[in-house]
């Protein structure tokens, strides 16, 4: 299990303390509408509610000594903590993301660079937007449908597509904003192989013919007999190798596919990898442009809101397997909690048992979640109707109460029966429609 260290945990909340003195959560939703409704769902007391829990991520932490390192000093390493897993925006939980993705994924890369023949790094874009929710669905699915475009069944075989040359790759999702205030959103994939990717624009025979009668590099102009497939963005000619046309043909308007074979051993493989399991946000790059950073930092809440931005395709499928500090064999008996005050860490309590049973109690509240998250996209499918924000915060109210509940008085079968009888109503919508949600379906 992925741990980070204590004193680098410090550093990060500095950083974040800053961040909030700078521009605190009023400041960032002063733009928003009390009746604010994202396209995710989200109400504006969401949002505050995010950033809130992002701006205290970590202050409250279990640790535990671990050693002492080469310079003598004790390690600390983080085993829990309040983290706020608002990962399009926190620095502290995008690194714990990392460090987990890397983790589970180093033996497989290396394994895989003995395996296969051929290794790329392919990144994907679509064009330039200023709605991030927009292009970030675009991208998403032009990805999905160039993928399925080596899985489909024709006569005489498989469709073709360059997908399905793929033996393993991973994928994820990059959000950044331009200087002219635009959302530029791409995918990097680290792809393994055992088939040439036909990324070339020309044909390479050709092209050393031309090059070999010029005595030098030929420019793209006197290329232009060299190109095999040409496609047409905006109404222009432009030359295409197969996975661009391909790429062109499921988002419509982007040809700007990078693909580089990568060279050396597994190590330098490694290194390449990260650009893949990297953060999915570079926040440094968000306040540029004419937007203010506070609403940047609203779209990326909202619109990364339940949007997988991660995928591991063939042979990396099935390798993530979910872990506690239960299932760690050389977890000690006790942690100590610390406080971050004043600009460090200062342990306050000697903390608390690990093997207190916690298992009945999160499957029940697991079910309660389960119900709102269901119940939540009933009420969606009416968000036309006006209201519809404030209901949706009354009834995230209503289960909230009743969750704690849950963890208060722990789990009796008295207590989980009376609540499959608890029914919430909510407040009447000015066009009547029967909205009647209970915690439990029977």
């Amino acid at each position: 299990m992925s741990r980070i260290r204590l004193n680098r945990l410090e550093n990060q909340r500095k950083y974040k303390m800053l961040q909030r003195e700078t521009m605190g959560t009023e400041k960032i939703v002063s733009g928003l509408s009390p009746d604010y409704l994202s396209i995710r769902g989200l109400t504006k007391s969401d949002i505050i509610e995010k950033m809130n829990k992002m701006y205290s991520c970590a202050d409250r932490v279990e640790a535990l000594d671990c050693g002492v390192d080469e310079n003598g000093e004790t390690m600390i390493n983080v085993l829990r903590a309040n983290w706020c897993k608002v990962t399009s925006v926190c620095a502290i939980c995008s690194a714990r993301l990392q460090g987990r993705r890397h983790e589970v994924y180093k033996k497989p890369i290396s394994d895989f660079c003995k395996k296969y023949k051929y290794r790329y790094m392919i990144t994907f874009t679509v064009k330039d937007g200023l709605d991030l929710s927009e292009r970030l669905d675009h991208l998403r699915v032009s990805f999905r449908r160039w993928y399925l475009m080596g899985q489909r069944r024709v006569a005489g075989g498989r469709s073709g597509g360059e997908s399905g040359k793929l033996a393993a790759a991973l994928a994820g999702v990059e959000l950044l904003k331009t200087d002219c205030g635009r959302w530029h959103c791409h995918i990097h994939s680290l792809v393994f192989t055992d088939e040439k990717i036909n990324y070339r624009v020309y044909d390479q025979a050709k092209k050393d013919e031309v090059e070999k009668r010029l005595c030098r590099s030929a420019s793209a102009a006197e290329l232009r007999s060299c190109v095999s497939t040409w496609g047409v963005v905006d109404g222009v000619k432009v030359p295409v190798s197969k996975l661009t046309a391909e790429w062109l043909a499921v988002s419509g308007d982007s040809v700007n596919v990078d693909c580089r074979p990568l060279r050396g051993g597994w190590y330098d493989i490694q290194k390449q990898a990260l650009e893949v399991l990297k953060y999915s946000s570079k926040l440094a790059s968000v306040s540029s442009g004419s937007v203010p950073v506070g609403a940047d930092l609203v779209d990326l809440v909202a619109s990364t809101h339940g949007r997988r931005l991660f995928s591991a395709l063939r042979g990396f499928r099935g390798l993530v397997t979910r872990k506690t500090e239960y299932d760690d064999p050389g977890k000690p008996d006790y942690t100590i909690v610390w406080d971050y005050a004043a600009g460090e860490y200062m342990p306050v309590s000697p903390g608390r048992d690990l093997d207190i049973a916690r298992s009945e109690t999160q499957s029940l509240v697991g079910r309660l979640v389960g119900q709102w998250r269901r119940d939540r996209r009933s009420m969606l499918d009416h968000r036309e109707i006006p209201g519809c924000s404030g209901r949706l915060d009354h009834i995230k109210r209503l289960y909230r109460e009743v969750i704690k509940q849950v963890y208060r008085g722990g789990v009796r079968v008295s207590f989980v029966e009376s609540m499959r009888r608890v029914v919430l109503l909510l407040p009447e919508p000015v066009d009547p429609i029967p909205v009647q949600l209970s915690l439990f379906t029977t």
